[in-house]
């Protein structure tokens, strides 16, 4: 009696296990592609999701260290049920499907854990791989109807390979090429420092022991109408040419000294018939730049600058204003300035503020419409300048700035009469500046200026071609 008791459960416990053995033999799924890259496979899988569909992705290495990432849909436990479940599929989005054993490739199904992490994987960028789908590509599953030749499918295998092996090599390729077309870092600043020089010289130093020499040349012009009689109005036109040398020396990479020799031509017609002119040294100056921090962060490049003129050029206090022209200043003066530049790609904002002390002139002797000018004490002046400069190209750049300056009331002592003095004065112009790089050493910088109040020229042009030489060895 027991052993047929035995027997019974015996036989139950078979029926119920052997279903559940033959479905995991005999389980059948959908597989609608074979990618060579995980990034294809989940890219697919994201746009199935959004059709409704529950796909999920089977991890396949093969025994030659090929891997294939196999997008499938559902699983089934009958075959009739996946056919199914293709047409279907094939009917609703036009795409080839494939029933396939769920153990293709690999006796293990892939647990549902790793169908959980893969659906929910996010897309990656990058360019759009092969991707094998069955069957009108050659394709990479076999199906549980119609095997294919393992010696085919290995040749397809080698094919895809050499495939993604050029597509690599093109991509290469054009990395090599675009890293060619990168400036690094050095050339990067020293292309900055370019857009700087043209638009001035107080926004750049130099690397210590190097020389700087530089020819400059500005044109300024002036026009004016002066009424002499009721019915007479006299025109006036001033051309001055100024030609300067000027020349730098960095004593260490953060602080440059520099002197400027100007020669001036100065010619002034007066209506018709009478003109003026004279050609003589102008007022020479010394100056420095000074660079206090080093560049980079999020703080602007700062240089501080100063200058001290001598009056060496023809004084207008010393001679006859009513036959010579004068070609300097006539005093002592000093200026400092803080200048800052900083890069906002694709532009360099600039920008500078300064300060000018005008020394007192004495022992003066000069006939002024029946007076004598014993003194002259010359205001002071502010100015600042805004701008932003930018490259067209690897040779050419462009550069826009406005200039104001404030001048104080000039001071006159005269022996006959008390002294007197003038109003304050408003300079206020706007330049056009390009740079022209020939080659790594030589270049020309030129800028325009146009004047915008009755104190000004009526424009100003300027050319500067500089030129740096390494002392260091």
């Amino acid at each position: 009696m027991i052993k047929l008791h035995t027997l019974v459960i015996t036989i139950l416990i078979f029926l119920l296990i052997a279903p559940s053995v033959h479905s995991q033999e005999d389980a059948y799924t959908v597989q609608v592609a074979a990618c060579e890259l995980r990034e294809s496979a989940e890219r697919m899988v994201a746009d199935l999701k959004t059709k409704g569909y529950t796909p999920y992705i089977h991890k396949h290495t093969d025994e030659n260290g090929n891997t294939l990432y196999l997008v499938r849909l559902e699983d089934f436990s009958l075959m009739d049920s996946a056919k199914a479940a293709v047409n279907e599929y094939k009917a609703k989005t036009g795409s080839e499907a494939m029933v396939t054993r769920t153990s293709a490739f690999s006796p293990m199904k892939t647990s549902a854990t790793e169908k959980a992490e893969t659906a929910t994987v996010p897309m990656t960028g990058g360019d759009e791989p092969v991707v094998a789908q069955p069957p009108v590509a050659a394709p990479a599953v076999m199906s549980y109807e119609n095997k294919r030749d393992p010696d085919q499918r290995m040749n397809d295998l080698q094919e895809e390979l050499e495939t993604l092996q050029q597509e690599m090599k093109q991509l290469r390729e054009q990395q090599e090429a675009r890293r060619k077309l990168e400036i690094t870092e050095d050339e990067k600043a020293a292309k900055e420092k370019e857009i700087l020089q043209a638009a001035g010289r107080e926004y750049t130093t130099m690397k210590k022991n190097t020389l700087g020499l530089e020819y400059n040349f500005n044109y300024q012009y002036y026009s004016y109408d002066v009424i002499t009689r009721a019915t007479e109005i006299e025109q006036h036109a001033n051309h001055n040419i100024t030609n300067s040398i000027f020349a730098e020396y960095a004593l260490l990479d953060n602080l440059t000294l520099n002197l400027n020799v100007p020669f001036s031509y100065k010619w002034d017609n007066t209506g018709t018939d009478q003109s003026k002119e004279v050609t003589d040294l102008g007022d020479v100056s010394v100056g420095f730049q000074y660079q206090p921090l080093r560049t980079g962060g999020s703080l602007p490049t700062s240089i501080v600058y100063g200058s001290f003129s001598f009056p060496m050029g023809r004084s207008p206090y010393e001679i006859n204003i009513d036959e010579d022209l004068a070609t300097g200043n006539g005093y002592y003066s000093a200026s400092a300035g803080l200048s800052l530049s900083k890069t906002i790609d694709p532009i360099i904002a600039f920008g500078n503020i300064g300060y000018t002390y005008n020394f007192t002139e004495v022992g003066l002797s000069q006939p002024r419409n029946g007076l004598t000018l014993n003194e002259v004490d010359p205001g002071d002046s502010i100015s600042g300048t805004i701008g932003m400069g930018f490259s067209l190209s690897y040779n050419v750049s462009m550069n826009f700035s406005y200039q104001y300056t404030y001048r104080f009331g000039t001071t006159y002592t005269w022996r006959e009469i008390p002294e007197t003095e003038s109003g304050t004065q408003t300079s206020s112009l706007l330049y056009i500046g390009t740079g022209w790089r020939f080659s790594p050493k030589h270049s020309l910088n030129m800028k325009v200026g146009i004047g915008l109040t009755n104190e000004d020229p009526d424009f100003v042009v300027s050319f500067r071609i500089p030129f740096e030489f390494d002392l260091s060895d």
